[in-house]
């Protein structure tokens, strides 16, 4: 792997966590602030974009959110990225490659870059069927790791014929890596208005080429996944949920080839990959409106609720009261609001109300 101990050691030892510039220190600010107020998803898409620029410049930005228990994508922002979703998911699925993101993940120190210069930029198909060829001369990716778990990731793209990315720009974005999770984690499971009616189910069929045939239902939930505003993820941009979710399926890994997804208008959307009977590479990705069980599982992942914290959510949004609670699971309704502090604690929310807003 590009990210060996000799090139961790350069990055974090030689540098030092303590040398932070003053602009990491202002981006850092603000992304905390925005992680204890976050925005409807454009403000929040212009803000994120702001907030990293004070750090390091760059030309084009994506930052994408990833469940933590399945590692599928769920959420994405940007502008100027690049095109060729279908292709960039194979790139990271089947390809081996530089700054993979299962790579950097596994990674001490989870940020890599690439460009012409790097030892490796000759046989990177990223760089020489993507990068280049869209004008970009240099590529930056951060990992976004918090408490154990992989939350997403944050990619800087900078244009020729200006300066690539190096190894002390690596080591500047490691110190948003936490920052950035922590954002991205209370965006997804913000408080909101309640949304329109439930969708019906969707289908898309993804083809053994990864060619997509999409039903109008499908599309209505895709387009409920595009931020708007000055942001500049599009439709065909978070179709990678559903290139993800095949291709886990197709390595085996049926268990990870779901998640649940909060849409930009606060919609819990559920996406599922099943294999179809002709025994090929073609699969079929459901998308869905979450059942209540699943909306409370991704709270309690976003939030790492305990167990039982998790049972006593299920409860509160059964309409329970503490003492029904209490009896419902067999302890006593003091224990009962042990566990609801310790809930609003870890979800930020002041009350039962705003709590089930998350879940609605």
């Amino acid at each position: 792997m590009i990210d060996d101990l000799r090139y961790a050691k350069k990055l974090w030892v030689d540098k030092g966590a303590a040398r932070m510039k003053p602009s990491a220190g202002r981006a850092i600010a603000a992304v905390a602030e925005l992680s204890a107020h976050p925005d409807i998803a454009p403000e929040f898409s212009s803000n994120i974009a702001s907030a990293i620029r004070a750090a390091i410049p760059f030309d084009g930005w994506c930052l994408f959110g990833v469940d933590p228990l399945t590692g599928l994508r769920t959420v994405q922002f940007g502008q100027n990225g690049t095109e060729g979703t279908a292709w960039m998911a194979q790139n990271e699925a089947v390809m081996h490659d530089v700054n993979n993101y299962r790579d950097l993940a596994a990674a001490a120190y989870p940020a890599g870059w690439l460009s012409r210069s790097h030892q490796a930029a000759r046989t990177s198909p990223r760089l020489n069927e993507i990068l280049l060829p869209q004008g970009y001369s240099s590529e930056l990716r951060l990992v976004l790791k918090s408490r154990g778990l992989v939350w997403g990731a944050l990619v800087l793209f900078r244009s020729k014929p200006g300066p690539g990315f190096t190894d002390d720009d690596a080591a500047e974005i490691c110190h948003l890596g936490e920052p950035l999770a922590q954002a991205i984690r209370t965006y997804t499971a913000r408080s909101t208005l309640t949304p329109g009616a439930t969708l019906p189910a969707g289908v898309i069929n993804v083809d053994a080429a990864d060619r997509l045939s999409v039903s109008s239902e499908a599309q209505t939930w895709i387009d409920d996944l595009v931020p708007g505003g000055d942001d500049e993820t599009y439709a065909r941009d978070v179709t990678r949920v559903v290139f993800e979710a095949a291709h886990a399926l197709r390595r085996g890994r049926g268990k990870d080839a779901v998640c649940t997804v909060r849409t930009v208008s606060g919609r819990w959307m559920r996406l599922e990959a099943i294999a179809q009977p002709d025994d090929s590479d073609n699969v079929t990705v459901v998308l869905h409106d979450a059942t209540a069980s699943q909306r409370a599982g991704a709270l309690a992942a976003y939030f790492q609720l305990t167990g039982r914290e998790r049972q006593v959510v299920d409860q509160l949004y059964a309409g329970r009261a503490a003492n029904q609670i209490g009896r419902k699971l067999g302890i006593s309704t003091f224990t009962v609001n042990e566990h609801l502090r310790a809930i609003y604690r870890k979800s930020g929310s002041r009350s039962r109300q705003e709590l089930l807003a998350r879940l609605n």
